[in-house]
């Protein structure tokens, strides 16, 4: 995954007391919250 070439969000999670933040697309956020299906494999 090169993530130079692609604009990214961080994105907060909290789980159990535990705080992560990840890398998001936000294309692909948006298309997932829309319902459609999404690939989270990027290899």
């Amino acid at each position: 995954m090169n993530m130079s070439r692609r604009n990214y969000v961080i994105a907060r999670y909290e789980k159990d007391g535990y705080v992560f933040e990840i890398l998001v697309d936000p294309d692909a956020a948006l298309d997932l919250r829309l319902g459609k299906s999404v690939s989270i494999d990027k290899s």
